[in-house]
């Protein structure tokens, strides 16, 4: 039998392959670990049992969960769960927008959570290309039926860098909301121990109190909050034995949040996982632009220790005639990308 090696891949979806696609960009494996991995759902509802999670992402490395999915709210055969079946939680959370690493706008779940709603629709794929050879690996959908008049557009890029020990994830964000004026919300649920924000926070420590009223807020505590009003914000945890970090650029003041799952939850149904969210209001187009770094080493038991500060510097965005570019410093080193006519391209 051959060896099956994971490769990029585009898988398309629906009864004859035209309902979108679930992407997957694959980096090179170690000797211990498949590569890392990062996948954009970009598909139809997938009928009753869908969630509401269109563009959403997850990110594998090192042999972890990076970026999680919550996954759904039930306990197969628990009984004292419930009765061991779907809980009540499953449609209240695990099913919302906000539970997965997708745009929230106004703080309402896409097609507002209605499942009859989403069924007709499919997001819609914009550009794949998974070829490793020239160092970027990219994929983009568009999806402009979750919210009305609203479109939405995510391209998810991994590039080899001769100067990073690993990968690096570069995710953008783009609503355009025309006239009207959104809330938007960013969430990137992560596994593992927050070890720093670089601006300073705001720790509810003595009460906290539930995000909001509806749709997947009402479970979430609000542990932490910061602002950002330009410049670039930099959140780093700790998961597994490797360092992450996500840079972001800040184009307008941004709200910082830290939440965790399990409000509203007398019966301790939800796992109690973190989110990190950017919060931004506006209209017209609202870019969110971040890149997610893997790096160092931590070793509790041998208490070994390399490289737990980040390579990036800055994160900024600009766009024009020449497209929508997006720069990244690290260090001496300068990167930049451009998205313009369906293509994304390192610019040298």
């Amino acid at each position: 039998a051959e060896e099956f090696v994971p490769r990029s891949c585009r898988i398309s979806d629906g009864p004859d392959g035209k309902s979108g696609a679930v992407m997957v960009l694959r980096g090179e494996p170690s000797s211990s670990h498949d590569g890392p991995t990062v996948t954009l759902k970009a598909c139809g509802q997938g009928g009753y049992h869908g969630h509401f999670d269109k563009l959403a992402i997850s990110y594998y490395d090192d042999g972890q969960q990076v970026l999680t999915d919550y996954g759904s709210a039930k306990y197969t055969g628990m009984r004292a769960k419930e009765g061991g079946r779907y809980t009540s939680l499953n449609r209240s959370y695990a099913m919302t927008s906000i539970a997965h690493n997708t745009l929230v706008a106004d703080s309402t779940s896409h097609f507002r959570g209605i499942t009859p709603e989403a069924l007709p629709h499919s997001s819609q794929v914009i550009a794949f290309d998974g070829d490793p050879s020239d160092g970027l690996q990219y994929m983009a959908a568009l999806d402009s039926n979750a919210y009305d008049g609203l479109k939405m557009e995510r391209w998810v890029a991994m590039l080899d860098l001769p100067y990073l020990e690993s990968p690096l994830l570069v995710d953008v964000f783009i609503a355009d909301g025309g006239e009207g004026t959104h809330c938007y919300d960013l969430p990137y649920h992560f596994q593992g121990q927050m070890m720093s924000l670089n601006v300073d926070y705001q720790r509810f420590a003595d009460l906290m109190r539930a995000a909001g009223k509806d749709y997947g807020y009402q479970h979430l505590w609000l542990e932490a909050t910061a602002v950002k009003d330009d410049g670039t914000v930099r959140f780093s945890w700790l998961c597994g034995e490797r360092m992450y970090s996500l840079s972001s650029a800040v184009t307008a003041p941004t709200s910082l949040s830290l939440l965790r799952s399990g409000a509203n939850d007398p019966g301790f149904i939800l796992r109690s996982e973190p989110v990190y969210v950017l919060h931004r209001e506006g209209k017209g187009r609202q870019i969110f632009a971040s890149c997610l770094e893997s790096h160092g080493r931590y070793r509790v038991e041998d208490e070994i220790y390399r490289n737990l500060e980040a390579s990036n510097t800055e994160v900024a965005v600009s766009e024009g005639s020449e497209g929508l570019r997006i720069s990244f410093s690290f260090g001496p080193e300068k990167l930049l990308l451009t998205i313009q006519d369906g293509r994304m391209e390192i610019a040298h």
